[in-house]
Protein backbone atom coordinates (compact mmCIF):
# COMPACT_ATOMS: atom_id res chain seq x y z
CA UNK A 1 0.00 0.00 0.00
CA UNK A 2 1.13 3.61 -0.80
CA UNK A 3 2.57 5.53 2.20
CA UNK A 4 1.05 8.62 1.15
CA UNK A 5 -1.68 10.51 4.01
CA UNK A 6 -5.33 10.78 3.52
CA UNK A 7 -6.73 14.17 3.99
CA UNK A 8 -10.22 15.38 4.58
CA UNK A 9 -10.68 12.33 6.44
CA UNK A 10 -13.88 11.10 8.08
CA UNK A 11 -13.67 8.04 10.44
CA UNK A 12 -17.36 6.42 11.62
CA UNK A 13 -17.82 3.06 13.33
CA UNK A 14 -18.84 0.05 10.76
CA UNK A 15 -22.42 -1.27 12.47
CA UNK A 16 -21.86 -4.80 11.51
CA UNK A 17 -18.50 -5.57 12.72
CA UNK A 18 -17.38 -2.38 14.69
CA UNK A 19 -14.43 -2.12 12.92
CA UNK A 20 -13.26 1.42 11.77
CA UNK A 21 -14.05 2.49 8.82
CA UNK A 22 -12.70 6.17 7.41
CA UNK A 23 -13.07 7.91 4.12
CA UNK A 24 -10.78 10.34 2.37
CA UNK A 25 -8.87 12.15 -0.76
CA UNK A 26 -5.32 10.96 -1.18
CA UNK A 27 -3.43 13.76 -0.90
CA UNK A 28 -1.05 12.56 -3.63
CA UNK A 29 -3.35 11.66 -6.39
CA UNK A 30 -6.68 13.13 -5.11
CA UNK A 31 -8.85 9.92 -5.45
CA UNK A 32 -11.65 8.78 -3.10
CA UNK A 33 -10.37 6.07 -0.53
CA UNK A 34 -12.16 3.73 1.87
CA UNK A 35 -10.18 2.43 4.26
CA UNK A 36 -11.66 -0.37 6.25
CA UNK A 37 -9.64 -1.65 9.42
CA UNK A 38 -6.15 -0.42 7.68
CA UNK A 39 -7.12 -1.65 4.05
CA UNK A 40 -7.23 1.17 1.95
CA UNK A 41 -9.44 0.71 -1.83
CA UNK A 42 -10.14 3.45 -4.37
CA UNK A 43 -13.99 3.48 -4.46
CA UNK A 44 -14.52 6.67 -7.24
CA UNK A 45 -12.64 8.42 -9.87
CA UNK A 46 -9.85 7.34 -11.84
CA UNK A 47 -6.55 8.48 -12.21
CA UNK A 48 -4.81 9.69 -15.47
CA UNK A 49 -1.82 10.04 -16.18
CA UNK A 50 0.48 11.38 -19.18
CA UNK A 51 3.05 9.80 -19.89
CA UNK A 52 6.58 11.22 -22.18
CA UNK A 53 9.34 9.21 -20.17
CA UNK A 54 10.33 5.71 -19.04
CA UNK A 55 7.87 4.80 -16.01
CA UNK A 56 7.91 2.20 -13.26
CA UNK A 57 3.99 1.59 -11.91
CA UNK A 58 3.51 1.09 -8.76
CA UNK A 59 0.25 -0.80 -7.23
CA UNK A 60 -0.83 2.06 -5.82
CA UNK A 61 -1.52 3.62 -9.28
CA UNK A 62 -4.11 0.91 -9.54
CA UNK A 63 -7.15 1.99 -11.79
CA UNK A 64 -4.76 4.69 -13.83
CA UNK A 65 -5.23 5.34 -17.46
CA UNK A 66 -2.04 5.84 -19.06
CA UNK A 67 -1.84 8.11 -21.93
CA UNK A 68 1.16 7.84 -23.80
CA UNK A 69 2.09 10.94 -25.69
CA UNK A 70 5.65 11.16 -27.06
CA UNK A 71 7.28 10.64 -30.44
CA UNK A 72 9.96 8.62 -29.06
CA UNK A 73 10.18 5.31 -27.62
CA UNK A 74 10.21 4.85 -23.64
CA UNK A 75 9.00 1.24 -21.34
CA UNK A 76 6.21 1.24 -18.65
CA UNK A 77 7.14 -1.72 -16.37
CA UNK A 78 3.98 -3.02 -14.75
CA UNK A 79 4.63 -4.16 -11.42
CA UNK A 80 4.57 -7.42 -9.35
CA UNK A 81 1.08 -8.97 -9.76
CA UNK A 82 -1.56 -8.62 -7.36
CA UNK A 83 -5.19 -9.25 -7.48
CA UNK A 84 -6.99 -6.87 -8.68
CA UNK A 85 -4.92 -4.57 -10.61
CA UNK A 86 -5.92 -2.66 -13.46
CA UNK A 87 -4.29 -0.24 -15.61
CA UNK A 88 -5.53 1.09 -19.48
CA UNK A 89 -2.50 2.27 -21.60
CA UNK A 90 -4.20 4.73 -24.81
CA UNK A 91 -2.22 6.30 -27.62
CA UNK A 92 -2.03 9.88 -27.30
CA UNK A 93 0.35 10.50 -29.38
CA UNK A 94 1.59 7.88 -32.51
CA UNK A 95 5.06 6.84 -31.82
CA UNK A 96 7.46 8.06 -34.06
CA UNK A 97 11.02 6.51 -34.33
CA UNK A 98 10.94 3.72 -31.74
CA UNK A 99 7.85 1.53 -30.36
CA UNK A 100 6.39 2.35 -26.61
CA UNK A 101 7.00 -0.49 -24.44
CA UNK A 102 4.65 -2.08 -21.75
CA UNK A 103 6.80 -4.84 -20.06
CA UNK A 104 7.12 -7.47 -16.97
CA UNK A 105 9.24 -8.63 -15.01
CA UNK A 106 8.93 -11.70 -16.79
CA UNK A 107 6.61 -14.09 -18.94
CA UNK A 108 3.37 -12.85 -17.20
CA UNK A 109 1.09 -11.82 -19.99
CA UNK A 110 -1.83 -13.57 -21.66
CA UNK A 111 -3.79 -11.13 -24.02
CA UNK A 112 -5.83 -10.83 -27.11
CA UNK A 113 -6.37 -8.03 -29.77
CA UNK A 114 -8.87 -6.84 -32.45
CA UNK A 115 -8.78 -4.45 -34.94
CA UNK A 116 -10.96 -2.74 -37.83
CA UNK A 117 -8.29 -2.88 -40.67
CA UNK A 118 -10.12 -5.02 -42.67
CA UNK A 119 -13.55 -5.29 -44.00
CA UNK A 120 -14.73 -7.72 -41.34
CA UNK A 121 -11.94 -6.67 -38.53
CA UNK A 122 -9.35 -9.14 -37.62
CA UNK A 123 -8.24 -10.60 -34.02
CA UNK A 124 -5.32 -12.69 -32.52
CA UNK A 125 -4.49 -13.69 -29.20
CA UNK A 126 -1.28 -15.19 -27.63
CA UNK A 127 -3.10 -18.70 -27.84
CA UNK A 128 -1.83 -19.61 -24.53
CA UNK A 129 1.82 -18.16 -25.15
CA UNK A 130 3.31 -15.92 -22.14
CA UNK A 131 4.92 -12.87 -23.61
CA UNK A 132 6.38 -10.28 -20.70
CA UNK A 133 6.30 -7.29 -23.28
CA UNK A 134 3.35 -5.57 -25.02
CA UNK A 135 4.27 -2.98 -27.71
CA UNK A 136 2.47 -0.24 -29.32
CA UNK A 137 4.72 -0.25 -32.81
CA UNK A 138 6.24 2.60 -34.21
CA UNK A 139 4.47 3.71 -37.80
CA UNK A 140 1.24 1.52 -37.09
CA UNK A 141 0.00 2.65 -33.77
CA UNK A 142 -2.43 5.30 -33.94
CA UNK A 143 -4.03 7.79 -31.47
CA UNK A 144 -6.72 6.07 -29.38
CA UNK A 145 -4.74 2.35 -29.70
CA UNK A 146 -5.40 0.76 -26.31
CA UNK A 147 -4.80 -1.66 -24.31
CA UNK A 148 -6.34 -2.88 -20.84
CA UNK A 149 -4.87 -4.92 -18.65
CA UNK A 150 -5.76 -7.16 -15.28
CA UNK A 151 -4.42 -9.29 -12.96
CA UNK A 152 -5.54 -12.63 -11.32
CA UNK A 153 -2.80 -12.27 -9.05
CA UNK A 154 -0.58 -14.48 -11.03
CA UNK A 155 -0.76 -13.59 -14.15
CA UNK A 156 -1.65 -10.39 -16.58
CA UNK A 157 -4.38 -10.48 -19.00
CA UNK A 158 -4.41 -7.94 -21.65
CA UNK A 159 -7.35 -6.81 -24.55
CA UNK A 160 -6.26 -4.74 -26.97
CA UNK A 161 -7.91 -2.61 -29.18
CA UNK A 162 -6.46 -0.76 -32.52
CA UNK A 163 -7.25 0.65 -35.76
CA UNK A 164 -4.72 -1.70 -37.78
CA UNK A 165 -3.81 -5.48 -36.73
CA UNK A 166 0.49 -4.61 -36.53
CA UNK A 167 -0.41 -1.82 -34.33
CA UNK A 168 -0.31 -3.61 -31.40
Amino acid sequence: MPTSTIYRYSEAAETSTGNAVGIGVDSDDDRLYVNRSGTREPIAGDAVETVTATNAITAGEDGTTFFLSSGTEFTSTLPSPAAGLKFTFVVAAAPSGADYVVTTTTDLIHGMGVSSADAGGSADSTAGTLAATIEFVDGQAKVGDRVELTCDGTYWYAFAVMSDEDAI
